[in-house]
């Protein structure tokens, strides 16, 4: 318990780096620099992967830094430059960064998850076109799971630009924010909604719509890392399952059933999908 406490202690202080720069990567340290993608709240983000980050350092014997950057494209600045050992990144960024020859997946969690349209379960809205003359949340203009999907259903409605649009980016944030009531509708990874922290309000929600099947953020490492680290990072999250506590409770934060190796080929069908859609480039991520 007292070195479960010390662990969260620490990571309330790594906090303070999140509003920083990480001017290089660990390659050449005694850490491992363990960067999440900013789509929700540093306080949500330590609480969901901080016992993931303790297993790894009990795991690797190397110190784990837990870092986000303050926004999405800092992020994805970062990724470019190879910061981070190890990232926890969207599919998109995820298939920028192979392009650029960075990093490659190791891990997924299951099942893929979908992006769905909330509204209040007191809310007289049930269809998307009842969306028309709205105001609805989403997370930012880049994401499929929590913006792009809607818009090209809207799109093909006619309704598109009858519908008032706000760019919340942390998923949380528009979760609470139609729970109470300062929009009519938000758009979310629906996976969000079995995380420990919605447990005894999602009932408060409805989904009106969802998304394709699109596969689990995947955990990628920088491709440059020591071949003995990687082994043992695999090794880690293969070991991560329902049996003991700590593995049960790794799954619960993230809101998965379960961990499984990951390879970039499990991402061709979401890349095929985005080539063929005009207007989503990867570039632009």
């Amino acid at each position: 318990m007292e070195k479960k406490v010390l662990f969260f202690i620490r990571a309330v202080f790594i906090a303070l780096l999140l509003a920083f720069p990480a001017k290089q990567s660990s390659a050449h340290s005694n850490s491992l620099l363990f960067g999440v993608m900013p789509d929700q709240s540093p306080k949500s983000i330590i609480k969901n992967f901080s016992p993931l980050a303790e297993k790894l350092e009990n795991e690797t014997g190397r110190h784990v830094k837990l870092v986000t950057a303050p926004d999405l494209y800092t992020f994805l600045d970062r990724v470019s430059e190879g910061v981070y050992d190890l990232i926890y990144i969207s599919n998109r960024g995820y298939l920028m960064a192979t392009q650029q020859g960075k990093y490659h997946a190791i891990a997924k969690g299951i099942p893929s998850i979908r992006g769905g349209v909330i509204v209040h379960k007191d809310s007289s809205i049930s269809s998307l076109r009842q969306l028309k003359g709205r105001r609805v949340a989403a997370a930012i203009p880049e994401s499929f799971a929590c913006y792009q999907f809607l818009e090209i259903k809207l799109q093909k409605m006619g309704i598109a630009e009858d519908v008032s649009f706000t760019f919340l980016k942390k998923i949380d944030t528009i979760i609470y924010s139609v729970l109470n009531k300062k929009y009519d509708a938000g758009i979310i990874k629906l996976s969000f909604l079995n995380k420990a922290d919605f447990h005894n309000i999602r009932h408060n929600l409805k989904i009106i719509d969802t998304s394709l099947e699109i596969p689990r953020m995947p955990f990628a490492l920088r491709n440059d890392i020591d071949r003995t680290m990687e082994k043992k990072i695999v090794k880690t999250f293969e070991s991560i399952n329902r049996k003991d506590s700590m593995g049960r409770n790794i799954l619960q934060q993230l809101g998965v059933q379960a961990i499984i190796p990951a390879s970039d080929d499990d991402y061709n069908e979401f890349r095929e999908f985005l080539s063929t859609r005009g207007g989503i480039m990867l570039e632009k991520l």
